[in-house]
């Protein structure tokens, strides 16, 4: 688990933060929501033999429940508030085959390979969502492209193959933060040969832990 002195802090109001403070670091990261997604297996094609899973952000490989923005229940980036809520949208034929997952984000992303500040919750009608401090089981950091409105597109680890190329954890997702940011970087820059989006951002994957 990522924190600091095993202590939750807060930033500028009610947006819930865990990051590892140091001069080499980023800044702490924003929490962003909740999202029920399908943990796939690696498919064939992505010749990574350490991935099992994919738990992207992006929902190309690993899907959320359909039509779910239909129900409009969503908040700025296309999260849920809370555990709860992120459960009345599945399926309830389906139901077992998802996972709760929650979300924080670096308040920085890259734009053509230049930095810019990155908060959803800046000038927002509603007040941020705060994470529940049981979701601690940390599967790592996704590199994923954004829309000027803020809802999250493609994750080049797993949707352009990129994990083929770089070290990846069983998740497909990168352990080391720095590393992930030197790559939103990268991915953001017009030569990259990944999706093409606005901005790419960084995003901590976390799962509720087994607990008593």
């Amino acid at each position: 688990m990522i924190s600091v002195n095993n202590c939750e802090i807060y930033c500028g109001g009610p947006v819930q933060i865990r990051a590892i403070i140091s001069a080499d670091m980023p800044p702490p990261l924003i929490f962003l929501g909740y999202l029920a997604k399908k943990l796939v297996p690696r498919p064939d094609w992505l010749a990574s033999p350490n991935v099992e899973f994919i738990a992207s952000v992006s929902e190309c490989s690993s899907p959320a429940p359909p039509n779910r923005i239909d129900l409009w229940k969503h908040n700025n980036v296309g999260l849920y508030d809370s555990e709860a809520l992120a459960r009345t949208i599945l399926p309830e034929e389906t139901s077992t085959e998802y996972t709760i997952l929650a979300y924080q984000a670096s308040p920085i992303a890259y734009h053509d390979g230049r930095p810019y500040d990155w908060n959803p919750w800046t000038n927002a009608e509603t007040a941020a969502p705060e994470l529940d401090p049981e979701f601690d089981k940390h599967l790592g950091f996704d590199i994923v492209g954004h829309t000027t409105g803020g809802f999250f597109e493609c994750s080049p680890l797993s949707c352009n193959g990129v994990a083929k190329e770089i070290a990846v954890n069983r998740f497909c997702l990168v352990d080391d933060l720095q590393q992930a940011m030197d790559l939103a970087k990268n991915f953001s820059r017009p030569e990259s040969h990944v999706e093409p989006a606005y901005g790419y951002i960084v995003v901590s994957v976390w799962q509720r832990g087994e607990h008593e």
